[in-house]
């Protein structure tokens, strides 16, 4: 799921794994926040092979934006 999602990010976004099933991704300042969210929702909904067993999974997307909804990470997290 890392990997597809890293793939699924434009060139300069972070992606982190903050444990278990969450991740966040940190996009450049006057990135399309909710277009870029559509991509990964529609990339990681496509079905995969792993170990002889097709695998789909879905994600559920929160956009959180500095600074109006915070500057400290923690705040954004929380948003």
């Amino acid at each position: 799921v890392g990997g597809r999602l890293q793939s699924a990010v434009p060139a300069g976004a972070l992606v982190a794994r903050l444990g278990g099933d969450e991740f966040a991704v940190l996009l450049a300042k006057g990135a399309d926040g909710p277009r870029e969210a559509e991509r990964i929702i529609a990339l990681l909904g496509r079905p995969f092979l792993l170990h002889g067993h097709v695998i789909t999974i879905g994600a559920s997307v929160g956009i959180a934006t500095a600074p109006a909804d915070g500057c400290e990470a923690e705040e954004l997290i929380r948003a």
